[in-house]
């Protein structure tokens, strides 16, 4: 059973990414623009701050000036969820261009989107899988005293 829900797993997976990623083209939102920078800013200069990216990201509605530093008004969870894959394309010595960051935005999107369906398809299955037993045990116990007990 945990096989074939691996399997199903990792189909799920691929599917998701394929579709996902298959453009490669990322949605221009404002509201993305901090969480797409931050792991640049944290691996190249160490800070959470977005100062160096204020000319490219402008001073909108998703930054916020204090101490004389630009913060992202949003959570920065999921920049550092994005921190690996940053990480790794540092690692290897490509450069952090316009085209690099957009592409790390969708590729890490895609991965994040792609164990969102796993996780799902889990936590489904998981419970559809008490539901038969539920349902199992329930048939059982009513045969047991309907044709047993009389």
């Amino acid at each position: 059973m945990k096989y074939k829900k691996l399997i199903s797993s990792l189909f799920i997976f691929s599917f998701v990414f394929l579709v996902y990623i298959s453009n490669l083209r990322t949605i221009n939102s404002d509201d993305t623009k901090p969480t797409k920078y931050l792991p640049v800013s944290i691996l190249d200069y160490g800070v959470f701050y977005l100062d160096n990216f204020i000319p490219v990201i402008n001073e909108g509605y998703y930054v916020a000036k204090s101490n004389n530093h630009y913060y992202s008004k949003y959570p920065v969870g999921t920049s550092i969820m994005a921190l690996p894959f940053y990480g790794f394309v540092k690692f290897v010595g490509i450069k952090f261009t316009a085209e690099t960051i957009n592409l790390l935005e969708k590729f890490s999107a895609t991965v994040f989107v792609s164990l969102s369906a796993i996780f799902i398809f889990l936590a489904i299955s998981e419970l559809f899988d008490k539901l038969i037993i539920t349902h199992k045990k329930f048939f059982f116990y009513f045969h047991l005293v309907l044709f047993h007990l009389f």
